[in-house]
């Protein structure tokens, strides 16, 4: 067949010892690599600040995280104090380093939920370019290195957070929820997983196990770009490869989860709903089934999962305006 012709991308390299089930060991290896990072609201600075209609305020901020700089957004919707605040995503494309946002506002006095303080971290290598009422508002590029995608992913966004509660006050520290996307999903299960203060997750086709889907995917750019190919070149052991692997892998992690809600497409060939199912497994296993809502929609795919979905819709904007 046509695949067997194209050339192994790990040739040489010892899959069976990659690609093996962690060791107790390596898990807490990861728990105390963890541990050690503290993400203090360093060198916080507001770069841009933009009034929008409605009272809101756009603040683009950027700060520290160990020696890089970093970027990042946060929309405030009012003057209001006590709000809950919502860190949001985004997903991960080799070809665009720019993390789109389409912020729409709902008008004011709707008798609604109060609207949440929203976060938005660039990620490692990414810029944000956030519209707002027809107009886009751009950052610069955050420092860290760009395949730096779900553990160093992890670092800014909570290190954001930080910042966010620090200096701005109308914020409720006790009333933080985190949604992402494909990568960005993976990513909000990390940082639930590490900071106790999260107190909702909504993944929606994040991956949870990636030293798996790494396996399956080997030969895809993407993952060769995020984890093999420093290893390949002979830059990295495979006991540092693994480490990264596992370290962006929430499915060995979850007995620290808060709420958590999931959302798979049926026909998902990018992340196939076995991923979700593997983390129900582990949660079921622990005791700990009622921390997790697991939704698969039949007919979707990793693209199509949110369009046109009003189920969907509905029980995240249900399971996070509950906080």
């Amino acid at each position: 067949t046509m695949a067997c012709q194209k050339e192994e991308y790990l040739k040489g390299i010892d899959q069976a010892t990659l690609f093996a089930p962690p060791t107790a060991a390596e898990l807490a290896a990861v728990r105390a690599d963890w541990q050690a990072r503290t993400l203090p609201p360093t060198a916080y600075q507001e770069e841009q600040r933009i009034t929008l209609p409605q009272g809101a305020v756009l603040h683009f901020v950027s700060y520290r995280v160990g020696l890089h700089k970093a970027y990042g957004a946060v929309l405030l919707p009012s003057a209001a104090s006590g709000l809950p605040v919502h860190v949001l995503i985004n997903g991960f494309d080799l070809n665009n380093q720019v993390n789109t946002v389409n912020l729409v506002q709902s008008p004011p006095g709707n008798g609604g939920p109060e609207p949440p303080v929203l976060v938005i971290p660039a990620l490692p290598g990414q810029s944000l370019a956030i519209t707002a009422n027809g107009q886009t508002y751009t950052s610069a590029v955050s420092e860290a290195s760009f395949n730096s995608a779900f553990d160093g992913a992890a670092d800014d966004a909570l290190a954001l957070l930080n910042c966010v509660l620090t200096n701005f006050p109308q914020t409720d520290a006790s009333r933080i929820g985190v949604r992402g996307g494909s990568r960005g999903g993976t990513v909000a299960l990390l940082m639930a997983e590490r900071d106790r203060r999260i107190k909702r997750v909504v993944s929606v086709v994040g991956p949870t196990n990636l030293l798996q889907l790494t396996q399956s995917h080997q030969q895809d750019p993407t993952y060769q770009f995020q984890f093999l190919q420093a290893l390949k070149s002979g830059q990295e052991t495979i006991a540092q490869a693994r480490q990264r692997l596992l370290a962006s892998s929430p499915v060995y992690f979850c007995e620290t989860l808060p709420l958590t809600q999931t959302h798979f497409g049926a026909e998902d060939k990018i992340v196939p709903p076995q991923q979700g199912e593997q983390l129900q497994a582990r949660l079921q296993a622990m005791g700990l089934a009622g921390q997790l809502e697991y939704y698969v929609y039949a007919g979707r795919t990793h693209t199509t999962v949110a369009s046109n979905n009003p189920s969907f819709t509905s029980r995240i904007d249900a399971f996070l305006q509950a906080l």
